[in-house]
């Protein structure tokens, strides 16, 4: 089989996967063929699982290719290229995609080896796509790769998912799965709840009531009637209900993207943020001040009551209109388009 682009995913989390398929419909709306394959995925907690990941992509790799050829290779997240041998780089035009790389948020022991890899397979791919500006920042800097090399091709919302304008109802939103409560921050987002002097409903998607009262110690955080689970929705049930809330929360202590405030922004919703990468940088379009000056729950309460008092700012309003020009699928997909066209003309 031939093919003129294979994407090679981890796709161990939803985010992931969502970015994913939006890669591939923008690259066959361009007139691609495109496939993308990922391999059984567990969650790494130490350096080893990293490494024995980033093995098993390698080895899955090389036996996929004896029966595909592509033109074109996009290794998505880290461990999908950490091992990959020398010459997948040499006889294919390579892509790096990545959120951030390792060297931002991990500094844990025995991370300098991956750091050390990662910078060596960024420094042998033809391209790499940053999902964020900081990350592209940080890869000239911390990496010292030529700038020419990278491309900031972020997440958008499509078109054919955004949900029609609705009028604002009186509740709030955010999102934590079950197995991320702590990197979601979620009791810092219950207690900011309870300590914000708003009245309103908070639904917080991806976990129930069980999980979170398991995760919160039963009791050991004051439950707030005004703070209802929802488990599980289908995608386009919570962009719904996105399209319907007042305003997004997100609490994380790590956040990498930030693929949710990136659809609040996109349905002209505004949105409020612990100060982790991704949403910091979106939200610094919008207005500073929606970002929390720490991960404590007072400050993000503190920042949310703020979002409440200015929620219909004129120039807050008018710098989500601005966002979602700038992050626009049609103009995206026409950067992704010239990143494309140059490496095919290479061949």
């Amino acid at each position: 089989m031939r093919i003129d682009y294979l994407i090679v995913a981890e796709n161990s989390t939803p985010g992931q996967k969502i970015y994913v398929e939006q890669r591939k419909k923008m690259l066959e709306e361009l007139g691609y063929s495109t496939e993308v394959i990922s391999f059984p995925h567990t969650e790494p907690k130490l350096v080893y699982d990293y490494l024995r990941i980033a093995y098993r992509y390698r080895r899955n790799l090389e036996q996929y290719l004896k029966s595909v050829k592509t033109d074109i290779i996009e290794f998505y997240c880290s461990a999908s290229i950490l091992l990959q041998k020398k010459k997948i780089t040499e006889r294919f035009n390579t892509i790096a995609s990545f959120d951030l790389p390792y060297g931002v948020n991990i500094w844990w022991f025995g991370s300098k080896i991956l750091h050390y890899l990662e910078r060596e397979k960024f420094k042998s791919v033809d391209r790499i796509i940053s999902l964020t500006k900081y990350g592209k920042r940080f890869l000239t800097g911390g990496y010292k790769i030529d700038d020419e090399k990278i491309a900031w091709i972020p997440y958008t919302l499509d078109p054919c998912e955004k949900p029609p304008k609705t009028y604002d109802e009186n509740f709030a939103i955010s999102y934590c799965p079950y197995s991320r409560a702590d990197r979601k921050g979620l009791d810092i987002l219950v207690k900011a709840w309870n300590t914000a002097y708003i009245d309103k409903k908070l639904f917080i998607t991806g976990i129930s009531e069980e999980e979170a009262n398991k995760y919160l110690g039963h009791g050991k955080i004051d439950r707030n009637n005004n703070i209802e689970y929802l488990s599980w929705l289908k995608r386009e049930e919570y962009l719904k209900m996105l399209s319907r809330s007042r305003f997004f929360v997100s609490s994380s202590r790590y956040e990498d993207f930030g693929q949710a405030v990136v659809e609040t922004l996109s349905t002209e919703k505004p949105a409020v943020s612990t100060p982790t990468i991704g949403p910091s940088e979106f939200l610094a379009q919008i207005d500073k001040n929606l970002i929390s000056p720490s991960f404590s729950h007072t400050d993000l309460a503190n920042t949310i009551n703020y979002l409440e008092e200015h929620r219909n700012d004129n120039k807050i309003m008018a710098n989500i209109k601005r966002f979602c020009n700038n992050y626009d699928y049609l103009r995206i997909k026409k950067r992704l388009k010239e990143v494309v066209e140059d490496l095919m003309e290479q061949r």
